[in-house]
């Protein structure tokens, strides 16, 4: 374990760093270290950045060493040498260095380990300040206080994206053992790596379950039953009786529609029932019954109409902290998300819509990846689906939407794992309260392309799988 004296942080060495934890002892050593081990340079260089040095002469140092390493040629002459070329400004480098390198411990293997840690510690707690002072600095700026709350929450997201993506280079041989790991684990146990079951059985056959990670498109046109659809899983899951996490995050639906939506998949009483609350003595029974199971499930929802990916990120963030994990994220829907930065400039803020769905998909990817948990993002199609509906009418096909009908496209199909399409079968679409739905997987990263026909009962909202019914020919 480094020295405990090693760790004290210098308080005040030049202008203006009082306010910064760092150990300019721990940088020195480091230096000399990297200087003193030509032979490891490359190991003893492996995650550090000149961020991780607080010292302005100290940052440019090991510049000097990472660009010699690349030689493999770095020793006390060749960085001051470096010095000298590339920062002129700097005097007596060589007398710096020498008494760097003669105060040094020269530490070597796990030693300079710990120290890079408690580099990389400090350079973590630089940046947290750095983005408290933004934030403070954002706020003074603004009038409204939702603006600022967005803000911070963005900036919080950001930082802790970019301290993420370090040095993700994995070695193949580390990766193969991983995968040999779960080839074993899959040899004892057939569904340990299985998806989250959304118990639609062809469904989950064919994309092995809602997978970690993943982000699900679900895309249809308005009234052929998305939002249905995706509060059919969760009706699926809490019948099942499964104590899944999970995270709604409805923009046009109220939480009192998505309850009563809920009761009519799960009760006898049909959506006419029980939106008038003309309901008998046994389907009060039904709904205090259903009420009560429901008080036991893991599912929140959050109905709040201006939703941003970084509200979504908190909100998750925030729950994952309460429940220990999070299962599933439903989005209803992707378009009506709002990607603003109130203190950018008025002109930057007038993104096309376009660029805003493009920033948002991305972001609702991360959040999928980050959060280690499937996303499912509903969304609209855009209008080149209706001149086909309207050149085809007379034919009696049915439509099934394409990937390039995805409202945005180019960025949605980029970044989605899974897409997938509701279409209402043709002969059913003046009746929408029965009928057939057909549901269209046109991406599946690592499965197969498929089509599943779902009977749809309009009275209770809710879809059926029917493996006997022949999904219609590609229009």
């Amino acid at each position: 374990m480094a020295p405990k004296d090693k760790q004290i942080r210098t308080k005040k060495t030049f202008e203006g760093s009082a306010r910064f934890p760092y150990s300019l002892e721990i940088e020195n050593e480091v230096i000399a270290s990297l200087i003193n081990n030509n032979e490891s340079i490359v190991k003893n260089l492996d995650g550090l950045t000149e961020d991780h040095f607080f010292h302005p002469l100290n940052q440019k140092l090991f510049i000097a060493i990472q660009k010699l390493s690349l030689n493999g040629n770095v020793d006390l002459l060749n960085v001051n040498d470096y010095m000298n070329i590339h920062y002129p400004e700097e005097k007596g480098v060589i007398e710096y260095l020498g008494n760097l390198i003669k105060s040094s411990t020269s530490l070597y293997g796990t030693s300079l380990q710990e120290y890079k840690d408690i580099l990389y510690r400090d350079m973590v707690l630089r940046r947290i300040n750095d983005c408290g002072k933004s934030i403070v600095e954002a706020s003074e700026k603004m009038d409204r206080y939702e603006d600022c709350l967005s803000f911070a929450q963005g900036s919080v997201l950001k930082l802790s994206q970019e301290l993420n993506s370090g040095n993700s280079m994995i070695p193949l041989g580390k990766a193969s053992g991983k995968f040999l790991e779960k080839i074993e684990e899959l040899s004892k146990n057939r569904n340990a790596f299985k998806g989250l079951q959304t118990h639609f059985p062809l469904l989950d056959k064919v994309t092995d379950g809602l997978k970690k990670g993943n982000l699900i498109i679900l895309a249809a046109r308005p009234s052929v039953g998305k939002s249905a659809f995706a509060v059919n899983i969760v009706a699926n899951i809490i019948e099942k009786r499964e104590k899944k996490v999970i995270a709604i995050f409805s923009m046009e639906m109220p939480a009192e529609q998505i309850v009563q939506r809920l009761i009519a998949m799960m009760t006898s009483l049909d959506m006419g029932s029980v939106f008038s609350g003309n309901i008998n003595q046994s389907g009060l029974d039904e709904v205090f019954k259903i009420h009560a199971t429901f008080g036991e499930t893991k599912v929140f929802i959050s109905d709040q109409s201006l939703q941003t990916p970084n509200n979504i990120w908190s909100s998750c963030k925030i729950l994952a902290l309460q429940e220990e994990k999070i299962d599933l994220v439903i989005v209803d829907y992707l378009q009506l998300l709002n990607y603003n930065d109130p203190t950018s400039s008025k002109k930057t803020m007038e993104l096309s819509e376009t660029s805003e769905v493009t920033k948002n998909s991305r972001m609702l990817k991360m959040i999928a990846m980050n959060l280690s948990c499937p996303v499912v993002a509903l969304s609209q199609l855009s209008r080149s689906i209706e001149g086909r509906e309207k050149g085809k009418d007379q034919s009696g096909k049915t439509i099934i939407p394409k990937l390039s009908d995805l409202r945005q496209s180019g960025a949605i199909e980029q970044d989605a794992d899974v897409v997938m399409f509701l279409a209402r079968e043709k002969e059913d679409t003046e009746d929408k309260g029965s009928g057939y739905i057909v549901l269209a997987i046109e991406k599946n990263r690592n499965g197969a392309l498929k089509k599943i026909m779902y009977k749809w009962d309009g009275d209770h909202v809710k879809f059926t799988e029917d493996p006997n019914k022949k999904p219609p020919m590609d229009s």
